[in-house]
């Protein structure tokens, strides 16, 4: 018992040590504790809701990405959040800089692979022109084929990132249409031309919604919009930031 609280000593709720390393958990408004130590993995949650400098001094997350700097050889910075505000959203910002990979599922209709959009849910009305959700479904972009909520998690134990930013290659702008077989969790795109792998992967961008949740159906989500569409705007926008990860315009 003398050793725990030995170890235990040096420990606070903002700073655990353990062998190997240690966590350090900050305040993105806070310029002197961002700046405190050198950090080899940096993780930057809800950073929507950061102010636009800590105490004056500049971005928060290029304050705490410069204690890196030791470690750049093998650093990691992992941002993440659920979009807000269109043309004001930091992690909307952060996605476009991206490579901007989107997880693709196969269609259990044509075996085609897509990622699972929004435009592609249907849903019937009733007479009063209300949205039925039991009548939620999602439909193949290639086939229409209607998928099942038991074909839907089946098709979710298989997913493939794939980058989809446009970029130019062969004197042509491109969006990417082809890839490579996946490696490292990513299918790099290639140029139709030249087949060379046209993107880079040094900055890593994941977008999914709820379409992609095993726990909640598609029915749910349809639920979900009709709902926010009674309520209003403000409903429409937490439905879009938190649902679709989209943000709001």
């Amino acid at each position: 018992f003398g050793d725990l609280k030995s170890r235990d000593a040096g420990a606070t709720l903002t700073h655990k040590q353990f062998p190997g390393g240690h966590i350090t958990l900050v305040g993105s408004n806070s310029p002197t504790n961002l700046a405190m130590r050198p950090i080899r993995l940096l993780t930057c949650d809800e950073i929507d809701k950061y102010p636009l400098s800590a105490g004056g001094e500049g971005s928060p997350i290029d304050l705490a990405e410069e204690r890196q700097a030791e470690f750049k050889a093998n650093s990691l910075s992992v941002r993440a959040c659920s979009p807000t505000i269109a043309g004001r959203s930091a992690i909307e910002a952060s996605y476009e800089e991206s490579d901007q990979r989107k997880a693709f599922v196969e269609c259990p209709g044509c075996h085609g692979w897509h990622p699972l959009e929004w435009e592609r849910v249907r849903f019937d009305k009733d007479e009063a022109g209300k949205i039925r959700a039991e009548t939620g479904r999602y439909e193949c972009v290639a086939c229409e084929h209607p998928m099942t909520e038991p074909q839907r998690l089946v098709a979710l134990r298989k997913v493939e990132w794939r980058q989809t930013r446009t970029f130019t290659c062969c004197g042509e702008n491109q969006t990417p249409e082809r890839w490579a077989p996946e490696v490292h969790g990513v299918a790099r795109a290639l140029c139709i031309h030249c087949g060379a792998q046209a993107v880079p992967n040094d900055h890593a961008g994941f977008q999914a919604s709820k379409l992609y949740a095993p726990k909640q159906t598609i029915r749910e989500t349809v639920a979900k919009f009709a709902r926010a569409l009674r309520r209003g705007p403000e409903a429409l926008r937490t439905f879009f930031n938190t649902q679709l990860a989209r943000t709001w315009k």
